[in-house]
């Protein structure tokens, strides 16, 4: 599922397991947010989320959905848009070290932290919705739509495009490129740590980053 480490001042949520496509379940929606919860009650200054293996996140579980469609399908939802909100509401900087695929759901969950450091020699961006005929939520669509630009989402949401590292820095998905997942996270850590430094007020920060994004924060906050 994943874990949480804390080096010096900055926490580590790592999406673990090699053969893992870290698939966003209710149950680990949950344990995500029971760490971003350790994170927000603590005095550090950052979080850092990365990741084992091939994946970052492959996006929702549509086998645990697909088990009982009627039920399952909304507390999926549910789950998601939450722990979207609670990324949104940890109270430090939020670094994601991308060390693998992060498509549809995980791609948004990359999307929901203030930065974002790729492995460019695997892994794609990728939102999948126009090739498997599925509509973006609105909730989903305000926190795309809030964090490209205009040139990102077009080539995001109407290409479909699978973006590499290289492709995601140059539109400015991501804020740097690296050779080994290895340096990927000591980059993401070093961003981390010096933001961690500055020691700013956690409240202050947090409201900083919420009137930031208000459309994204109220659609959240509607449970319906």
């Amino acid at each position: 599922m994943c874990s949480l480490e804390r080096i010096g001042d900055v926490y580590v949520l790592c999406f673990e397991g090699d053969v893992d496509e870290h698939r966003l379940n209710p149950a680990l929606c949950e344990e995500i947010m029971e760490k971003l919860a350790i994170v927000n009650a603590s005095d550090a200054g950052a979080l850092v989320t990365t990741n084992e293996g091939k994946f970052f996140s492959n996006g929702l579980d549509l086998a645990w959905r697909d088990q009982d469609p009627s039920t399952r399908t909304h507390a999926q939802s549910v789950a998601f848009n939450s722990v979207l909100e609670a990324f949104l509401r940890v109270n430090v900087p939020t670094i994601a070290a991308i060390c693998g695929h992060a498509a549809a759901g995980g791609f948004i969950l990359a999307l929901a932290h203030d930065h974002r450091h790729m492995f460019q020699e695997r892994g794609f961006l990728y939102m999948s919705e126009l090739d498997v005929k599925i509509l973006i939520p609105p909730k989903v669509m305000s926190l795309i739509r809030s964090k490209l630009s205009p040139r990102a989402f077009k080539e995001v949401v109407l290409k479909a495009s699978k973006l590499t590292a290289s492709q995601a820095k140059d539109l400015e998905i991501v804020d740097s490129a690296h050779p080994t997942p290895a340096a990927t996270l000591e980059a993401a850590l070093a961003e981390a740590s010096q933001l961690a430094s500055r020691k700013w007020n956690k409240d202050l920060y947090l409201n900083m980053r919420l009137t930031m994004y208000p459309e994204v924060v109220a659609r959240l906050e509607a449970k319906l």
